[in-house]
């Protein structure tokens, strides 16, 4: 995976929220510093019941877990997580290299991917490629509007790299206009009636003022005006 592909891996993993089940501190410890790599939201849980019971009650969107723990392993957990719920959500079990009986388990029990401890991000970067790209097509939602700046249809979120940006109400309606196409120019006229409904005192000094305080809070400077025109990304 080249260095493109990892930060659009990344643009997506950091808008989704992570339950994370191990009973080994150590591991723990470990394997969240490799997590906080790709998400900023960790639920953690140390063993299969309190993974059960922080999943009810946080709704995470991806389950990293544990297989052999204490008073609920992680194979049952997930039966009970699938059971509770509509949508079945990708899961990713690890275990020791001596606990090949539990992969024919986690395989029966339809788990998505299977990681031998101990766990290297090399592992991590190719199993979340693969399972996010097979369970939906949130990554294909990404749109690259250049190699800084990333457009998530499916959040509608800005990332500049993997940094999440901050937007208004009218901030993401422009930019759900401009990633239609990022390679058009959009007219004030095009503008003013994707983000004003009312837009009878709407002229074009306000688009002009909300395109200048975007582009004041992006760290890189993104949308040009092309006079007389209309605006493009850069």
């Amino acid at each position: 995976m080249n260095i493109k592909q990892l930060d659009k891996l990344q643009s997506y993993t950091k808008t989704l929220k992570l339950l994370y089940v191990e009973d080994n501190e150590e591991t723990r410890v470990s394997t969240i510093t490799l997590l906080e790599k790709f998400f900023e939201e960790i639920i953690v849980a140390i063993d299969g019941k309190d993974g059960l019971e922080k999943f009810n009650k946080h709704k995470p969107d991806i389950i990293f877990t544990d297989i052999n723990m204490p008073n609920m392993d992680g194979l049952m957990m997930i039966d009970k997580v699938n059971n509770s719920i509509n949508e079945k959500i990708p899961v990713l079990v690890f275990s020791a290299h001596d606990e090949s009986d539990y992969l024919l388990k986690a395989i029966k029990s339809g788990v998505d991917g299977y990681l031998i401890k101990p766990i290297e991000v090399e592992q991590i970067v190719e199993e979340l490629s693969r399972i996010l790209y097979a369970k939906s097509n949130s990554l294909k939602d990404i749109i690259d509007i250049n190699e800084n700046y990333r457009w998530s249809k499916g959040s509608n979120k800005l990332y500049y790299k993997s940094q999440e940006i901050t937007l208004t109400k009218n901030e993401i309606l422009l930019f759900e206009l401009m990633t239609s196409n990022t390679n058009f120019i959009y007219s004030d006229e095009l503008i003013i009636e994707q983000i004003w409904q009312d837009s009878r005192n709407i002229d074009k000094s306000n688009v002009k003022n909300l395109l200048k305080r975007l582009n004041n809070k992006l760290p890189q400077k993104l949308i040009k005006n092309i006079y007389s025109v209309g605006y493009s990304f850069i």
